[in-house]
């Protein structure tokens, strides 16, 4: 079996069981969603725009989600408050 975005996607939705496609902007699905972003683009050859496409968002923001995972992933409050 190969891992596809869209694999990843749809099982990383199962495990947080919620729709991280919603347009909410509520801190816990913005912060899910940078970890489904920074799981896409390390275990595929997925673009920005491509994973844009599947959480119906723009590449831009696909950038600074997976800046600020990068940011928050050894910061205290990313561990302290990180349920995954």
């Amino acid at each position: 079996m190969e891992i596809t975005p869209k694999f990843i996607k749809e099982y990383f939705d199962k495990v947080v069981d919620l729709d991280l496609t919603t347009s909410s902007r509520k801190r816990y699905l913005v912060e899910k969603r940078w970890v489904a972003y920074k799981l896409i683009r390390t275990l595929t050859t997925a673009t920005f725009p491509k994973i844009g496409d599947l959480y119906g968002r723009d590449h831009a923001t696909v950038i600074y989600g997976v800046s600020k995972f990068d940011e928050y992933y050894d910061s205290i409050y990313f561990q302290e408050n990180s349920e995954l």
